[in-house]
């Protein structure tokens, strides 16, 4: 939570005519107990029957394990990992899910981590112990230089395909449009260095409302969607570089986190925000395709 946040809240609420459309369709929402106030990742395994969600930075290394209206069944403690800014997870629906500790809103954190868990493990016991991949995301060489820029990326989402975990970077820059740096990990690899190999300039509102702070893929098709705080975007894996849709929500909040429940229809999450009085939240949406 940050006061820019707040501040680009304000900045939107004066847009809102634009933010306005009837493209996403909120079935239900359920707020959540006020110990997931800081949600930032939510994967389900079965379909919506149950969920599981994760705090963001700070708070204990806990993964929770929750039933179909977001309250909280179990904790399953991560003993040989910690909470430093754990901003997503995803899953292959097989083996593992990987939760993504690779946030880094200031920019200042060469290494970071996804731990990695054993489904079955998850599923079965309430202390599991993870893999860890340990990741340094770079920039390219500048255009205009052949000196390597080598500066770090705030990474708040990820999604699982083809054995790789793919990463979206969230944009900080207040004077260009929105861009996304694009990056793949190996999921078995322990330690490795990640160039980009994709961007996308990918909308043209102000930054704090088009930062990019969840993704998820549809385990049945080559399509993914990725979250701001005002839009949701759908494209497939083969045009990561163009060729997005657009659907934009009616509200602002913080949305942090979404999975997919079957075709065209997602759970989103919201962290809390004292200063726009908002609980934590998990919203059941529906997709309305765009008329052919």
């Amino acid at each position: 939570m940050t006061a820019d946040f707040f501040f680009g809240c304000l900045f939107s609420c004066l847009l809102l005519p634009e933010l306005l459309g009837q493209e996403l369709k909120i079935i239900k929402t359920y707020t959540l107990p006020n110990e997931l106030h800081e949600i930032s990742g939510i994967i389900t395994l079965d379909q919506g029957f149950s969920f599981y969600a994760i705090n963001d930075g700070g708070n204990p290394a806990i993964i929770y394990h929750l039933d179909s209206i977001g309250q909280i069944i179990r904790r399953i403690k991560i003993p040989n990992a910690s909470n430093i800014d754990w901003e997503d997870m995803t899953t292959d629906f097989k083996e593992y899910v990987y939760i993504s500790d690779t946030g880094d809103n200031k920019r200042k954190r060469p290494e970071k981590k996804v731990y990695k868990i054993k489904i079955n493990e998850l599923q079965n016991k309430n202390e599991v112990f993870a893999e860890t991949l340990n990741l340094n995301f770079l920039t390219i060489k500048s255009e205009k230089s052949s000196k390597n820029l080598n500066k770090t990326h705030d990474i708040e989402a990820v999604y699982w395909q083809n054995n790789e975990l793919v990463f979206f970077s969230k944009n900080w820059n207040p004077k260009k449009m929105p861009i996304s740096w694009i990056y793949r990990a190996d999921q078995n690899q322990s330690k490795q260095t990640l160039y980009p190999f994709l961007s996308n300039k990918y909308s043209h509102r102000f930054y704090l409302e088009s930062q990019i702070s969840g993704a998820c893929k549809d385990p049945n098709s080559d399509k993914i969607y990725l979250i701001t705080g005002t839009e949701l975007f759908e494209c497939e894996t083969s045009h990561l570089e163009n060729k997005w849709t657009k659907y934009t929500f009616d509200f602002i909040s913080q949305k942090e986190a979404l999975c997919l429940l079957r075709e065209n229809h997602l759970v989103i999450t919201q962290e809390a925000n004292k200063k726009l009085l908002q609980m934590p939240q998990m919203h059941f949406i529906q997709i309305i395709p765009p008329s052919k």
